[in-house]
């Protein structure tokens, strides 16, 4: 009892822990992240706190666009919601020919060693030196920073230099499926990489360690040779043993581009150096049938390198649409629960976390004014906005938001059982019902959740060796308390009902 109460504490004293502040920063990020106790919040500073005062969704004249002095104000917030690490989108100049928006796509870069000018504040000196301010902010919360580097490059680019670009049969650059405005950069083969394509990255790897963020996120790194990765992670890791990076694959790639280069797998990838890669979550569609596999998995491969790398989880991400236009609320609070009791390091989209759907009333419509040859709004049903200056993503769910600080927070409280426990499928009495456990030192997280949209469901979970004499501190129930009888547990469950249990002195196996 004395070690439950113990427990008990600690998860309060976690719920009222303040912002952490530090005189000297030690990136520490790959550690971090190897333990999986990343909880990653990705923004765009374009939007992250964009002044939208007649709430139409765009910024316009009288209005201010997101930039790093005002994003700054916010980080108390993301450091009380218990996240320790921001992954920002790209901040790099973008193309304003053949662009989609009136702004441009943020991963249709321009120049890979410069700062978007736009994201200055209006009063600001230079975009660079704010950018550092706030990367010094987040530090001083014990926030950890991480940089998307994009894999493509703008029209603009390509016109001034076609040499870079990977090209067809025919001579034509080559574009991923649905996106015009950019095209893949031709990083060369594993055995001769291509040194002007390996120098923009490098210019890019060179600013980012000047800048002090802790970590880069490189999108669709199978389009290049893992020789070209190990040489780029290689040098980076001079200068900052820890920087931290993530591959962002695109499960798809290998389908659109076999025909142009060879897709570096994900396994050579990590290989080369990088800590971690994106996971399939958010391409999940039926819940009961696919997330046992995929954690499955992603535990296989991360221990066939000793546990040092592996996923980072994310139920929804900036090209897909948001699941509760389709699933609801209460969908997105059971994901989270999900996530938080994950063997991975969680990934959140910003707005996800508070019921933002995405939607936004000048979708598409005509622009008065453009900074592109666009004169659109492009915007993609459901998905965060990256083409615009548009309104701040910000849903005003409640529930979803509470939800979430709460995982976070018991995330982190159990932060041993999630990195190292094991995962053990339960059978249930019901088959819209999933029943896991994480168990490690005498310690197990049970999760019991209800998939169906509908109905209410009364099941019985079945766990060997447990009976009514275990004590359990309820983490995530509703109104219907579990009961424990030998065996296993018994409990009623509305639509979409997610329950975390947490037991001491016990075992799952």
């Amino acid at each position: 009892m004395r070690n439950i109460k113990l427990i008990i504490t600690a998860f309060v004293l976690i719920l009222g822990s303040q912002a952490f502040c530090a005189n000297v920063w030690l990136n520490d990020l790959r550690n971090v992240y190897s333990n999986k106790q990343a909880i990653i919040y990705e923004l765009n500073i374009r939007t992250f706190n964009a002044e939208d005062k007649d709430g139409n969704g765009v910024i316009t004249k009288g209005e201010e666009r997101g930039n790093f002095v005002n994003a700054t104000k916010r980080l108390n917030e993301l450091s009380q919601a218990g996240i320790n690490t921001v992954k920002i989108m790209p901040v790099l100049p973008v193309s304003k020919t053949q662009a989609f928006g009136t702004a441009g796509s943020l991963f249709a870069p321009v120049e890979f060693n410069k700062i978007d000018p736009t994201l200055k504040s209006p009063r600001g000196t230079s975009a660079y030196e704010e950018m550092k301010r706030f990367i010094n902010e987040c530090h001083k919360r014990k926030i950890r920073v991480i940089a998307a580097l994009p894999c493509c490059a703008g029209y603009d680019l390509y016109k001034k230099n076609p040499a870079l670009f990977l090209k067809d049969g025919y001579g034509n650059p080559i574009a991923p499926e649905g996106m015009d405005d950019v095209r893949i950069l031709n990083a060369g083969t594993e055995n001769n990489i291509n040194n002007a394509v390996y120098q923009l990255y490098r210019d890019f790897t060179e600013m980012m360690v000047d800048l002090s963020v802790d970590g880069i996120s490189v999108s669709m790194p199978e389009t290049k040779p893992a020789s070209f990765w190990k040489k780029l992670i290689n040098e980076t890791r001079k200068f900052d043993s820890q920087m931290l990076f993530l591959a962002e694959v695109n499960p798809d790639s290998n389908k659109i581009f076999k025909e142009y280069l060879t897709i570096t797998p994900t396994s050579k990838l990590l290989e080369a150096g990088f800590d971690g890669y994106s996971g399939n979550y958010n391409k999940i569609e039926d819940v009961k049938k696919d997330l046992y596999n995929y954690i499955k998995s992603d535990m296989s491969i991360s221990q066939k390198f000793d546990n040092k790398k592996s996923v980072y989880g994310n139920f929804s991400s900036y090209d897909n649409e948001n699941p509760i236009i389709n699933n609801g609320a209460d969908y997105v609070r059971q994901l989270i629960w999900f996530g938080a009791t994950m063997p991975a390091n969680m990934h959140y989209l910003d707005g996800y976390t508070t019921g933002d759907n995405y939607m936004y009333p000048m979708a598409n419509k005509k622009a008065a004014a453009s900074m592109t040859d666009d004169m659109y709004y492009h915007v993609k049903r459901g998905q965060i906005d990256i083409y615009n200056y548009s309104r701040r993503p910000a849903g005003m769910d409640f529930n979803i938001y509470t939800d979430f600080v709460t995982a976070n927070r018991f995330r982190l409280m159990a932060s041993e059982v999630i990195a190292k426990g094991n995962f053990i499928t339960f059978k249930t009495s019901n088959p819209n019902v999933l029943g896991y456990g994480r168990s490690f030192n005498n310690i197990t997280v049970v999760v019991i959740a209800n998939t169906a949209k509908t109905e209410f469901e009364k099941i019985k979970i079945k766990i060997p060796k447990i009976n009514s004499e275990f004590y359990s501190v309820p983490i995530k129930v509703s109104a219907n308390i579990p009961t424990l009888e030998k065996g296993g547990i018994i409990t009623n469950m509305a639509p979409l009902e997610i329950q975390v249990l947490m037991f001491q002195n016990f075992n799952a196996k």
